[in-house]
């Protein structure tokens, strides 16, 4: 079928391929692939040369699957490039034991915080051990990780995440996005009946909006009744690419062989805000390969 697809969310690398997958486009800027590319350039500009990763199998989640699908494209990338470092790859499942196995296999994360205390009384905060977390999606005011503060794990939770380093898409500015995310909600009441809930945004949302926006933008551009090829998902998918798209959250460029664009960031916990922020380190994905600045 010659009909435009466009996916908002994160998308098998394979669907990239143009010459099998022609009509197809991905607005994802939650880029897995560009996540474990992004993990390597961090270790490229500290120089480290090892990493351990602990796969957690998440069987007892309805999730699973879902995770590890999510986690997939990272770790081939990592894999891919074991020649050049030290690597190891350890497999747990939080659902049936803690994750003191697999951290002291990792030495010789429930998840985030309770790996982050057990890694304390491991003492793995006096070594010279960095901690990698992977962020999906970014919500508005909520961190890339939390945790319950002034409970028994707080300090050490804490202390842990001075070792910790998030690799995740740039912040977006959600006050630019209000107006955009009020009309969706009242637009889909309409359309479907389904009540307006409180906005309850998130990237995911975002990136919909701005794959929605986008495609209307072209189709007003290009579209000729009487040109046959307007009618065509792969001539329309031509058109989106190679350019510049400027919207007020941020711009969008895809690139000629039908690749957005996408940045990611790195974000260190500050412990005197108590809060993750941008370190200066960023690496972007241009169809090929990402290029840190």
């Amino acid at each position: 079928m010659d009909m435009l697809a466009v996916s908002c969310t994160n998308i098998d690398g394979s669907l990239r391929n143009t010459d099998r997958f022609p009509s197809t486009l991905s607005f994802a800027m939650a880029d897995t692939e560009l996540y474990g590319a992004t993990v390597l350039a961090v270790m490229k500009h500290y120089l480290w040369n090892s990493i351990a990763i602990i796969s957690d199998q998440l069987s007892g989640s309805a999730r699973a699957n879902r995770n590890v699908e999510q986690c997939r494209a990272p770790l081939e990338q990592l894999y891919e490039r074991r020649s050049e470092f030290e690597f190891l790859n350890i497999i747990t499942d939080s659902s049936k034991e803690n994750f003191t196995r697999a951290l002291v296999t990792a030495r010789k994360f429930s998840r985030g915080e309770s790996s982050s205390a057990e890694a304390y009384d491991l003492e793995m905060m006096k070594g010279d051990y960095i901690f990698l977390h992977l962020y999906g999606n970014e919500v508005p005011g909520d961190h890339p990780l939390s945790w319950f503060r002034n409970d028994s794990l707080d300090v050490k939770v804490r202390a842990a995440f001075q070792h910790l380093l998030v690799v995740g898409s740039p912040p977006i500015d959600w006050k630019e996005f209000e107006e955009p995310s009020r009309l969706m909600h009242q637009r889909r009441e309409i359309m479907f009946g389904d009540p307006i809930t409180p906005y309850e945004r998130n990237e995911f949302e975002v990136t919909c909006y701005e794959a929605v926006v986008t495609v209307a933008k072209v189709l007003n551009e290009s579209y000729d009744p009487r040109d046959a090829r307007s009618f065509s998902g792969r001539y329309m998918a031509q058109k989106m690419t190679n350019r510049t798209y400027e919207f007020p959250l941020r711009p969008i460029t895809f690139t000629a062989g039908g690749r957005r664009s996408t940045l990611a960031t790195v974000q260190y916990y500050e412990a005197y805000n108590d809060t993750f922020k941008a370190a200066g380190l960023k690496v972007r994905s241009s169809g090929t390969d990402p290029v840190a600045g």
